[in-house]
């Protein structure tokens, strides 16, 4: 046998005794974590965020509030209770415990006939109240107070119930806005309009600076009176709000939000001029958060779907890029609406 020949058979006889060892190895650590590996998974797999989940703390948690991936689950309605502590707001208030939902957007007209501090007490802060924490409101009109006074002291800690107050610490007769996961949201007072104390001039360069400074792919406002709905025999379009539709046009919002007509609609995407455009906005109304329903009288153009028997809530689903709605009906007749779409 040549030098080269015994190396080489040397190398081999060594390669072999390497890998029984390991081999002998390798039993023995499967051994070990065969017999402690059910005592390290359960002691470690509760710290870890799943799915992209924003939750800071390390502790385990079994709210159903949980954040749900990287969806944003929201409810929204406006027009919502009766002076009567026992009316339909109690099952929209139902619905919106069901789908805890992580923001509430509320769409104006909570209380009626006029929600002073006594009225909202006495039958909205039963049902809804406990949403409080994560209501992010914007006012109506004159059963708002045009969102003054002790609507304001409401939303900031008046609550009899001691459901504390919002998330953002509200002002008188303003708009703001907001980040959440990845979205711009916008609340917007149209009861501005229609007051003297209030400049619109002001909060239109307010609006058009917000959209220009946002970074956010999709962008969400929501007000009370309603640019876009078919006329009922109580309300038609308000188009006062029309320069702040034209700059949230420019600047792509792709949803809108509004209320004071007490029913439901949804419109196709479309222009300021009513033109359909699928790089427009997307316009919901949802008026049904327990007071009297409207019937409709007539039918506006790009109205998609629409309804004036059911009460209910819309649900929202946002992720990054694109949304979901689903309308769920609390009380009255058997309806659905929901679809998808992505964001400009």
């Amino acid at each position: 046998m040549d030098e080269a020949a015994g190396a080489a058979n040397a190398d081999h006889t060594l390669m072999e005794d390497r890998s029984a060892r390991a081999s002998r190895v390798g039993l023995a650590v499967a051994a070990i974590l065969f017999a402690v590996g059910p005592q390290l998974i359960s002691s470690c797999s509760v710290d870890e965020p799943a799915n992209g989940s924003d939750r800071t703390s390390s502790r385990p948690t079994t709210s159903s509030r949980t954040p749900r991936g990287n969806v944003l689950v929201v409810a929204a309605v406006g027009d919502i209770a009766s002076p009567s502590a026992k009316g339909r707001q109690v099952g929209t208030a139902r619905v919106v415990a069901d789908l805890d939902p992580e923001l509430v957007l509320g769409l104006g007209d909570f209380q009626y006939q006029k929600g002073n501090l006594r009225a909202f007490n006495t039958s909205y802060d039963r049902s809804w109240g406990r949403f409080i924490s994560r209501t992010y409101p914007i006012n109506g009109g004159t059963h708002d107070l045009f969102g003054t006074g002790d609507y304001v002291d409401y939303w900031n800690g008046g609550s009899a119930g001691g459901h504390g107050r919002t998330p953002i610490r509200q002002k008188a007769q303003w708009s703001y806005s907001y980040d959440r996961r990845g979205w711009h949201f916008v609340a917007l007072n149209t009861s501005c309009w229609q007051r003297d104390d209030c400049d619109p001039g002001r909060w239109t360069d307010w609006l058009r600076d917000d959209l220009s400074r946002s970074r956010a792919r999709c962008t969400l406002a929501y007000m009370h009176e309603p640019y876009w709905t078919s006329p009922t025999d109580i309300h038609d379009r308000d188009e006062s709000s029309r320069p702040w539709i034209e700059i949230m046009h420019e600047y792509g919002v792709d949803i809108l939000l509004q209320a004071s007509n007490h029913n439901y609609e949804r419109f196709a995407p479309q222009t300021p001029t009513d033109e359909r455009d699928d790089a427009g906005i997307q316009a919901f109304v949802v008026g049904t958060g327990g007071i009297g329903l409207y019937e409709f009288t007539g039918k506006a153009a790009n109205s998609e779907a629409r309804q004036d028997e059911s009460f209910g809530v819309l649900r929202l689903d946002l992720w990054r890029t694109s949304y979901r709605w689903r309308f769920v009906v609390s009380d009255g007749k058997e309806f659905s609406d929901q679809g998808e779409r992505s964001c400009h």
